[in-house]
């Protein structure tokens, strides 16, 4: 069987790698696409699919979207990770409504904790406005985790599998800093539109006074690999304070590391609502939320952030692990109550083959 993977974010090499690893030596002929804008932002991540006996090739994105490319005779099926009818979504979204022309079976699978069209609406995406081009969709959790506007059409293509990204345990993990023992990896999709500016500000005034009154404690920020919010606007968060660093994904010296990286190199986790408090608990990792005014019910019972003092109050209970328990079955939970257990791949691969 002859599938197409295609990509065009950091993201879907995470959700895709598993299934093209998972369908080697059994009966499936891979090839691998990348956008040439993901291989140049993120070249290195190409070398986990190269090493693999499957075909890979770098194709313009403009391209895609023009529906001038890539060939697609001869697949039986294409996967993809980001489509949808959303902008951002394009390359992929314009290959499958191709591949559906031409009879191919055609699949995507959720890529974010929260996905809109699938996991919410809301003003500027409501219900209706959000389309898929894919004819099944491998969505995390149970058909209940889907927000209760999906429209029927859609909500009938989805097919409950699980997560299928792997917790990356060969990744090198961060050393600690030489006179600083705890250390917290701080993560940030700002650019978000969902974040009014007031909370961005107080995100950044409270990250700042909680690394001045913890100078014995390194907080790492690792900022969106796409958008890098805290790159673009926050700098000066970072102005006077030694403990408090940058991790530019973009940056040489950090652009080797990672999310596993960062989780078995961390011993707390703040992050704002995103797939990586997801990524934490499943690693075993304390983590809290910063919610300000977002709704974060998917997230309960992680501990949320909603004042400056919840940020020390949770630190300081980070660093009583592990026997502060409540915390790692907080974490237990979210996770079950969420994402279907065992293994998505081999799911996703059976669907696949059918």
């Amino acid at each position: 069987m002859k599938i197409l993977f295609f990509l065009d974010y950091v993201q879907d090499t995470e959700l895709l790698l598993p299934i093209v690893k998972g369908g080697v030596g059994r009966g499936f002929e891979a090839s691998v696409y990348f956008t040439d804008r993901l291989f140049r932002r993120f070249a290195a991540t190409a070398s986990d699919f190269q090493s693999l006996p499957i075909r890979f090739q770098v194709i313009p994105r403009w391209k895609i979207i023009l529906g001038l490319g890539p060939g697609l005779r001869g697949f039986d099926a294409l996967v993809t990770a980001s489509e949808s009818s959303l902008r951002p979504h394009a390359a992929a979204y314009a290959l499958t409504r191709r591949a559906n022309r031409l009879g191919i079976k055609t699949f995507t699978v959720q890529h974010g904790f929260e996905q809109v069209g699938l996991t919410y609406f809301d003003e500027k995406d409501p219900p209706g406005t959000v389309r898929f081009a894919s004819q099944k969709i491998f969505v995390w959790g149970e058909l209940s985790s889907l927000d209760p506007q999906i429209p029927s059409e859609v909500k009938g293509r989805c097919i409950p599998v699980g997560y299928p990204r792997e917790l990356r345990l060969s990744e090198i993990p961060l050393g600690k800093v030489e006179g600083r023992p705890f250390t917290v990896t701080v993560f940030e999709n700002l650019h978000w539109h969902r974040y009014s500016d007031e909370y961005r500000r107080r995100f950044m005034a409270d990250l700042k006074e909680t690394a001045r009154r913890l100078p014995d404690t390194t907080f790492f920020v690792r900022p969106h690999p796409d958008q890098r919010w805290f790159t673009r606007h926050g700098r000066e968060v970072f102005s006077g304070l030694k403990n408090l660093i940058l991790a530019d994904p973009h940056a040489p010296v950090w652009g080797r590391y990672g999310l596993s990286a960062f989780l078995r190199g961390s011993d707390a986790i703040i992050t704002t609502p995103s797939t990586v408090a997801l990524d934490a608990a499943r690693a075993g990792v304390p983590v809290a939320v910063v919610a300000g005014d977002v709704d974060t019910s998917r997230y309960e019972p992680l501990f949320l952030i909603r004042e400056t003092e919840d940020w020390f109050h949770f630190v300081h209970l980070a660093k009583k692990a592990p026997d502060n328990q409540p915390l790692f079955e907080n974490s237990r939970q979210m996770v079950s109550r969420t994402v279907i257990s065992g293994d998505a791949a081999q799911r996703i691969l059976k669907v696949l083959r059918s």
